[in-house]
């Protein structure tokens, strides 16, 4: 539970929030709301709770997949619900935060029972192929994280098997980069095939310069880029 002025300052929270997010109370008390969101959804997430001060008529508002920035650095898929509270004059938003990664993993378990077993067995096989590749292969969903990604981008990236999945690619850039990234991706979107060529931040924050073909996956509207070495 995070309590929040009208200026976004955290007024209030209490200890699960503390842990959840990897922050003391005293780091917490006093931080803008929008530090605790990844830095490509701040202005949005300020906009959000601008209009939700703006309409004390809307007594509570849900808000899904939304993310969290943990101190750690780490981004977390969250549920949020809001709701105003008024003491005296003053009115403040409270905000209950659920963890949805789990929510997430289960949706992504229906969706994939609703799949046809031709395209289940069909996929497979494409998980066979790249696995056997010796170019890097990353998989994004709708949202940016990461879905898929094959052994040899894992190595190029100095990753640990699986530690890349469900991580925003955002977390793989740097942050100067965002901007430009944001508009490659969205150009995908739109369909077609584009080469192109990009720095990368390794674990260890060192730079990966790489090749990079991206496209669109037509049927789960995903993007696929296959990555080698530069």
């Amino acid at each position: 539970m995070l309590v929040v002025n009208r200026a976004g300052e955290i007024v209030a929270t209490n200890l699960q929030a503390q842990k959840f997010y990897g922050y003391s109370r005293e780091h917490l008390i006093g931080s803008v709301v929008e530090s605790l969101i990844p830095a490509r959804l701040r202005d949005r997430h300020r906009q959000h709770r601008e209009d939700f001060f703006a309409n004390p008529e809307t007594q509570a508002m849900q808000v899904l997949e939304i993310f969290a920035v943990r101190g750690d650095a780490s981004e977390v898929p969250v549920d949020v619900s809001l709701s105003h509270l008024t003491i005296g004059t003053e009115t403040f938003v409270i905000s209950a935060i659920r963890d949805a990664t789990e929510r997430r993993r289960i949706d992504e378990l229906k969706r994939a029972e609703a799949v046809p077993r031709e395209t289940r067995e069909s996929e497979e096989r494409y998980r066979r192929m790249v696995e056997t590749t010796n170019e890097g292969v990353w998989l994004l969903d709708s949202e940016l994280h990461t879905s898929y990604v094959n052994r040899q981008m894992e190595e190029m990236l100095g990753y640990e098997p699986r530690e890349m999945v469900g991580r925003s690619v955002f977390d793989f850039y740097f942050p100067e980069d965002f901007e430009h990234k944001t508009q490659v991706l969205k150009r995908r979107q739109q369909g077609g095939r584009e080469q192109i060529e990009e720095r990368l931040r390794r674990r260890d924050g060192a730079e990966l310069w790489v090749r990079m073909a991206v496209s669109l996956c037509s049927r789960t509207v995903e993007s696929l880029m296959g990555c080698w070495r530069w």
